[in-house]
């Protein structure tokens, strides 16, 4: 999760790490403990399609083991649920049975955990993002890229009975295991409904909203990418069966619940599939923010600014994808978000306007299929933003941070220019 530092390596690098740190563990007692300590520390148990591993691996087996040794208090961060999407293979339903078997008991034994990403399979994602990169694609990132399309190929729907099971073990897990050291959560699910599973209806002061309120760093994303995004870019992908029956925005609510429980965060991710319209959530209680990213969703420029207002002290990179305005003006964020004396990192990709909002007579109709910063028929949208991209770079160069790339920044406007086009 963005703003932990966290250096980020390919499969192969990470599997080369991992195979030295076992190798020095042969060394002696001590390598042995200290190579153990960091060998343990993540544990990746998530089904990945790969032809090349025989569909009898099961990655849940390393999990079990772990925690029944002595190097499960070493263990502090765990991931399963998808890679990618999930497929007709029968290894794709074992995996779910099975973790709703292992991952409550797994989780108990692990006193230390303080992150869990829990993820569910993606159904036509488009990978949009990796398709407009302006540089070549590096080739371990080609590699996964063409695992993610050999597995898309093979991709069926996300059965329901299977999806109420997927998402009842990651209920019964924060229910049922106090985790008192948990401090990062990630939940990827199919659609909005299935948040709703965490908080029964006229109970409070439950178990999970403990565990919720002592976060720091909440990522929640929903997965089925099926039907019409709901957006400008809208595409015509078949709706699931899923999102047929539970339609993103009529339980939109039940999703916001656990963004409105989670008071005490450092970074906040909310990630649609649909143009997700998050103007209903209450974000009063945030005012400690580091980053925050928001992708596929529409919301007012009160709303947005009020939230990065109230952490104005606090925020440091802010990350935009397809966010679509209901109303106001992208130059009416931009402006006070260039003043945040600590804002290190800024990124847009793809933000315009909602085409049924207050705003929509500034709506791009002309799009491209790979989404520039902005869309917008507004010219001082563009002004505002080179402003604010070279604030930003000012900020990095007095923090003696790395420069950004020229390609991340491409409208650095004169200052005295932008103030005078800004007051006019």
């Amino acid at each position: 999760m963005e703003g932990r530092n966290i250096p980020v390596c390919n499969e192969e690098d990470y599997a080369a790490s991992r195979h030295q740190l076992a190798d020095l563990r042969l060394v002696n007692k001590s390598f042995c403990r200290s190579a153990s300590h960091c060998l343990f520390r993540v544990i990746q148990a998530k089904l990945t399609f790969n032809p090349s591993i025989p569909e009898k691996h099961q990655p849940l087996e390393k999990l079990f083991q772990i925690s029944c040794s002595p190097h499960a208090s070493s263990v502090r961060e765990v991931y399963v649920g998808f890679d990618s999407t999930f497929t007709s293979r029968p290894v794709d339903e074992d995996y779910v049975r099975d973790l709703a078997s292992l991952l409550p008991l797994c989780l108990s034994r692990f006193p230390g955990l303080t992150a869990l990403k829990y993820l569910g399979p993606e159904y036509y994602n488009n990978d949009r993002e990796v398709e407009s990169l302006a540089v070549p694609i590096p080739e371990h990132l080609m590699r996964t890229f063409t695992r993610r399309l050999e597995a898309r190929a093979l991709a069926v729907e996300f059965p329901e009975h299977l999806m109420r099971i997927f998402t009842n073990t990651a209920v019964k897990a924060l229910k049922s295991v106090s985790l008192p050291a948990l401090r990062e959560l990630s939940l990827s699910l199919p659609v909005t409904y299935e948040f709703g599973q965490f908080f029964p209806s006229g109970i409070s002061g439950t178990p999970i909203e403990i565990v919720v309120r002592r976060l720091r760093h909440l990522s929640l994303q929903v997965c089925d990418n099926t039907g019409p995004s709901g957006g400008v870019r809208s595409e015509n992908i078949p709706l699931s069966a899923v999102k047929s029956k539970f339609p993103n925005p009529t339980f939109a609510s039940q999703f916001f619940k656990f963004v409105e429980l989670a008071t005490n965060l450092k970074s906040l991710h909310i990630i649609g599939t649909d143009i997700l319209n998050i103007d209903g959530v209450s974000f009063r209680h945030m005012n400690d923010l580091a980053y925050l990213y928001l992708s596929n969703v529409a919301i007012s420029s009160e709303n947005l600014l009020s939230l990065v207002e109230n952490c104005k002290n606090s925020m440091i990179g802010l990350a935009f994808s397809q966010v679509e305005l209901n109303s106001g003006k992208w130059q009416d964020i931009l402006i006070p978000v260039s003043r945040l004396p600590s804002l290190s990192l800024c990124r847009l990709i793809g933000c315009g306007y909602s085409t049924t909002g207050k705003s929509s007579h500034l709506a791009n109709p002309d799009l491209s299929p790979f989404p520039a910063e902005l869309d917008t028929l507004d010219n001082l949208d563009f002004h505002a933003l080179g402003n604010l991209q070279r604030q930003v770079s000012a900020n990095r160069s007095k923090a003696g941070l790395e420069k950004l790339g020229d390609y991340r920044y491409l409208h650095l406007e004169p200052l005295e220019t932008v103030k005078d086009l800004i007051d006019d």
